[in-house]
């Protein structure tokens, strides 16, 4: 099931990223180097979600209690989607978290820490099948992108699926999407 997600993740961010649109937004962003894109991008996202013809319910910063034993200082989190593929058993949600920076090792170790706080739901209210975190940065070449993935995920004992890395070019930009 993990891989069936990731691939179907990584299918929709490719959609997503290869849109002309976004593409073109995304190489304004990166010439007028302005920062603070992550809400849009998550509006975007979820406009893309909505029409898509595979994804049959979503939604976004979904409240969830964190196990008190755990998180001392935190009672609810928010992830910022859950979504139902189409045919997917009802109340079944591929959770992804979003992630965005111009480095791609701060990206990655955002995404890292978003994984770790997954962990801390309560147990009586997961209904998350999979956990996927989508990463927006710096083009960075696939072989480098894996070792920095697999460092943070060591550093914050994170344990990862199995062959589930992938990153992508964003056309026509420096940019690119690293799903984990």
């Amino acid at each position: 099931m993990a891989k069936r997600d990731f691939e179907f993740i990584v299918e929709l961010a490719t959609e997503f990223f290869t849109q002309e649109h976004i593409v073109q937004r995304m190489a304004l962003i990166q010439s007028k180097e302005i920062s603070g894109w992550e809400i849009w991008l998550q509006v975007e996202f979820a406009m893309f979600l909505e029409e898509h013809i595979d994804v049959d319910e979503w939604i976004r910063e979904f409240q969830y209690s964190m196990d008190m034993r755990s998180s001392k200082n935190q009672k609810y989190m928010a992830i910022d989607f859950l979504v139902r593929k189409r045919r997917a058993r009802l109340g079944q949600y591929i959770a992804i978290e979003i992630k965005q920076n111009k480095s791609a090792a701060s990206c990655i170790n955002g995404m890292m820490k978003d994984a770790c706080k997954i962990g801390l739901v309560k147990g009586s209210e997961d209904d998350i099948r999979t956990m996927w975190s989508l990463g927006i940065h710096q083009f960075l070449p696939q072989e480098e992108l894996e070792n920095l993935v697999n460092r943070y995920a060591d550093e914050y004992e994170v344990q990862l699926a199995p062959n589930c890395i992938n990153t992508k070019a964003i056309e026509n930009t420096n940019f690119s999407f690293t799903v984990f």
